[in-house]
């Protein structure tokens, strides 16, 4: 890539993770309509010198075992508060909504009971996303280091387990997460992966054009349990 694509992109990535990751668990003692329900975080490691390493993203997802996808945050998000709208539109389930804003409360904010509650065919878990580890610091651990803290929000927000996407010609990817304990749930050969592709000499000036590309790919949905933390607040 050219400097100018490099920037282009990196605006890009930017304003893609300022989207997914700049928002966190309300702090409050009520779930009222329209609030996030689906919490994310973005994971940085750093070298000696204070620099960005890697990077991993971690946010509450629903698998959804009949269609064989992961809903990831913004999708699940929708699907959550349409349910939620519709408990008030009845005054019979005032009583209903009550009951689950206590769990929100109580129970780790109460994302589990409040899927089982709302969409019982799902199932809640944290996704594992944007995985990257910049080229001098591979090989050396950074990557099993940046999986292990996303392993313990995952527990520090209650979920039962972890989930991820890879694509299926990822050999590096997949032996990876096969020794952190990740099995095969899902195959799907109708998925979109997303590439980087340089923009034609004519439009390079046109800083409005995306780089980012999506194209046709087989993924696996790779899951994990996770470790039981006890006592523990986020």
């Amino acid at each position: 890539l050219s400097r100018k694509e490099r920037r282009l992109l990196e605006a890009q990535m930017a304003d893609d993770f300022r989207t997914r990751y700049g928002c966190s668990w309300r702090v409050g003692s009520q779930l009222r309509q329209g609030e996030g329900l689906l919490p994310s975080r973005l994971l940085l490691a750093r070298g000696d010198a204070g620099e960005v390493i890697g990077c991993v993203g971690i946010e509450a997802a629903l698998l959804d075992p009949i269609a064989r996808r992961v809903l990831p945050a913004r999708n699940a998000e929708v699907r959550l508060q349409t349910e939620l709208a519709a408990l008030t539109l009845h005054p019979s389930e005032q009583a209903r909504w009550e009951r689950l804003s206590e769990l929100y409360v109580t129970r780790q904010r109460g994302l589990r009971p409040l899927v089982s509650e709302l969409l019982p065919a799902c199932t809640a878990a944290a996704l594992l996303t944007d995985l990257a580890v910049s080229p001098a610091w591979r090989r050396r651990g950074v990557a099993r280091h940046l999986c292990g803290h996303g392993e313990r929000l995952c527990s520090d927000w209650g979920l039962p387990g972890l989930a991820l996407k890879v694509e299926e010609a990822n050999g590096a990817a997949r032996r990876l997460y096969g020794g952190l304990g990740y099995e095969e749930v899902f195959r799907r050969d109708d998925e979109m992966a997303t590439r980087v592709a340089r923009l034609p000499a004519v439009t390079r000036a046109d800083t409005a054009r995306t780089l980012l590309r999506n194209v046709p790919s087989s993924v696996l949905t790779l899951a994990k349990r996770a470790e039981e933390r006890k006592n523990v607040r986020e």
